[in-house]
């Protein structure tokens, strides 16, 4: 990862219990350190695997992610 790595949306569920979201939070403190445009979501109660999160407190990341890379083209 550099200064030149593109804008970037991360996220996760705070109940993930295969991939740690301290994963994510590491990714957001590097992006953050860079200067690298980026969002960061932690969705509270969220586990591995949801897909578009439908019933969850992730539901619409999907929409939130497209409208953060239309805005950065």
């Amino acid at each position: 990862m550099d200064e030149n790595n593109p804008p970037t949306y991360i996220w996760c569920g705070d109940a993930d219990d295969m991939v740690s979201p301290e994963n994510t939070k590491m990714i957001d403190s590097v992006l953050t350190e860079w200067n690298i445009v980026h969002v960061c979501n932690l969705f509270p109660g969220v586990k591995h695997g949801v897909g578009p999160a439908t019933g969850t407190s992730a539901e619409g990341w999907i929409d939130k992610a497209v409208e953060f890379w239309l805005r950065k083209k």
